[in-house]
């Protein structure tokens, strides 16, 4: 690398960190949607498996104790499905802020390297030139 690729090298070089960096970003962001989708899940299979074993029980008779309970704690599960569907919410749009912004910096990355690139053939270029010269 010689005079205008040697100066951009730093610039490309701190392009590249900044990249990498939000590709962690990303990749975290990423692990955050699949956590909130797993318990999500979970959620629903705990109520699913709860309603039917109350109405395996039910099919026995139950008291209006019993049902009572269960509509309350039926109530309560599904208050935790909502709240982890908009928590799911958030991390869906933290996620895709965050692949914008691991986009912006690939993008910046991309073209500090072609314009390295391209000071580097002008500079071989030149020097081809200057030797044929001689």
């Amino acid at each position: 690398m010689r005079k205008r690729s040697r100066r951009i090298q730093p610039l490309h070089q701190l392009a590249l960190n900044k990249e990498q960096l939000a590709a962690r970003e990303l990749g975290n962001a990423l692990t955050g949607v699949n956590q909130c989708r797993a318990q999500l899940e979970q959620l629903y299979s705990y109520r699913d498996e709860y309603r039917k074993q109350f109405n395996q029980q039910a099919n026995h008779g139950v008291s209006g104790e019993r049902l009572h309970q269960y509509q309350a704690f039926m109530k309560q599960l599904d208050q935790a499905i909502q709240e982890q569907h908009r928590q799911l919410a958030q991390q869906e749009k933290l996620c895709q802020q965050t692949k914008q912004q691991w986009q912006d910096k690939h993008v910046r990355s991309k073209v500090l390297e072609n314009v390295m690139d391209r000071f580097v053939n002008e500079e071989q270029h030149h020097e081809a030139k200057t030797e044929q010269r001689e």
